[in-house]
């Protein structure tokens, strides 16, 4: 079926073949797959991809960790973007310096959803992977379109821990902090209050300060926790101040997002002066 002169035959033969798992792990399985390659048809190369990626660590031959490696640079991208995620599953095999340099090459490709699943392959090589270079990834995707990537770039940068403390990364996570999703707010948020605890920026102070006016509570909740982490880099008498010039500021937004800021203070930072704010002049 996988020479089948019909291209939805040669698909449905692939997937098959990958969702055999280990039971197709033998190498006539594997050479047919191997041959899936060489198809005119993108979503055959594709799905010879992910029949790799589904069979993982026991595909993980030379010749086919080489021949992901050349599919890194197929003219397209969903094919550029599997043949990523299969090397993911290959195990320890896929750590050399030919593969790393081929992942961190495409961490400049000029389509996101490959970045990011270079980013992803490269994280999982742990100590070994060219941090630098994941961390430009990781940068280069903040922004992608789906927000549940947007929160697990976040999360990245969490896990690589004190080597992500770069002025970038604190601009990048505050920028996250205005983004329409609030999953990401909240992460970027938690990640921010782990950074303060080592360098706390002017940037992410009021990125944060701002944040305790979020319309979401667990943003504002996430927000005051960071600051807290903080080492008394931020005291409630900056809270406090910064609140009372938005409770007299002439946008209603900013009154109201102060106001929401106060209910998620609460007695932490309540004042005469505070109280006198809240009421009607």
């Amino acid at each position: 079926a996988i020479g089948d002169k019909d291209g939805n035959v040669r698909r449905k033969a692939n997937e098959a073949l990958g969702k055999m798992g280990d039971k197709a792990a033998n190498n006539i399985v594997i050479d047919r797959i191997m041959v899936a390659f060489e198809d005119q048809n993108a979503n055959i190369r594709q799905c010879a991809c992910v029949a790799l990626s589904d069979i993982g660590v026991k595909a993980a031959t030379k010749d086919v960790i080489h021949r992901l490696l050349i599919a890194l640079r197929d003219e397209n991208a969903s094919v550029r973007e599997h043949a990523c995620r299969a090397l993911g599953k290959m195990g320890e095999q896929v750590v050399t310096n030919d593969v790393m340099d081929s992942l961190v090459t495409a961490l400049r490709d000029e389509n996101g959803n490959v970045r990011w699943q270079a980013c992803q392959v490269l994280l999982s090589m742990g100590e070994k992977a060219p941090i630098i270079d994941v961390i430009n990834g990781l940068l280069s995707v903040i922004r992608h379109e789906h927000w549940n990537v947007r929160v697990n770039v976040c999360k990245a940068f969490q896990g690589i821990g004190e080597r992500a403390i770069i002025p970038d990364v604190i601009t990048a996570l505050v920028a996250a902090l205005g983004d329409e999703y609030g999953n990401v707010q909240e992460i970027a948020c938690k990640v921010l209050g782990d950074i303060g605890q080592k360098v706390a920026t002017d940037e992410m102070i009021d990125g944060l300060m701002n944040a305790l006016g979020n319309v979401w509570s667990d943003v504002r909740k996430n927000a005051l926790e960071a600051l807290e982490k903080m080492n008394g880099k931020v005291t409630s008498k900056d809270i406090m101040n910064k609140l009372l010039i938005a409770l007299a500021n002439d946008k209603m937004i900013m009154r109201a997002a102060a106001c929401r800021a106060l209910g998620q203070i609460g007695e932490k930072v309540l004042t005469d002066e505070i109280i006198s704010g809240l009421l009607p002049g």
